[in-house]
């Protein structure tokens, strides 16, 4: 299989070959899992890369015959952080994460409150679609990119990252 992730400081890397057989603590099959510190609904055939991923990879999902990548970064409370992340604007963290990559404007941005406070906005970088997910509740903070290529109108794929991302809740 070959995707797109992120690396470092740079987001769109060079293809890189990743092994469909993963190394994964996810079950292959459907529901309710653990995953970089959040719980997610994950369907059967999306598996964790991250351990096939060059050492300081953030915690990556990836569909076995997709093209892209949905990597999640969970910042948790600590004590010494009290009320850190409690003033942190979703929406702001979206566009700010956008800013640093040089993505421009984004094509769509959605932003609301259910169980937590989310941003969500749709970029496009050549052949490539970004989205960010941001979500906020309570003390945690948790980040989500997925970069693949532009899906075709039959692709489930871009769809499936977004139900993914958008059944995240904070364990704590």
């Amino acid at each position: 299989m070959k995707l797109r992730v992120e690396l470092g400081n740079s987001m769109i890397e060079p293809l890189l070959e990743v092994s469909a057989s993963s190394h994964s603590h996810i079950d292959a099959r459907s529901g309710r899992h653990r995953f970089a510190g959040v719980r997610i609904e994950l369907p059967s055939d999306w598996a964790d890369i991250s351990a096939d991923l060059p050492l300081g990879a953030s915690p990556t999902l990836a569909k076995l015959l997709g093209n892209g990548a949905l990597q999640f970064r969970v910042w948790q409370y600590f004590p010494q952080l009290a009320g850190a992340f409690e003033a942190l604007d979703a929406k702001s963290a979206v566009f700010a994460f956008a800013e640093k990559f040089g993505l421009g404007t984004p094509s769509e941005i959605e932003s609301g409150s259910a169980v937590q406070n989310f941003a969500i906005a749709t970029y496009q970088h050549g052949n490539d679609i970004i989205r960010v997910w941001c979500f906020t509740g309570g003390r945690n903070v948790a980040l989500l990119t997925y970069v693949g290529y532009i899906p075709s109108p039959t692709s489930s794929e871009f769809s499936e990252a977004h139900s993914i991302a958008m059944s995240l809740t904070f364990d704590n």
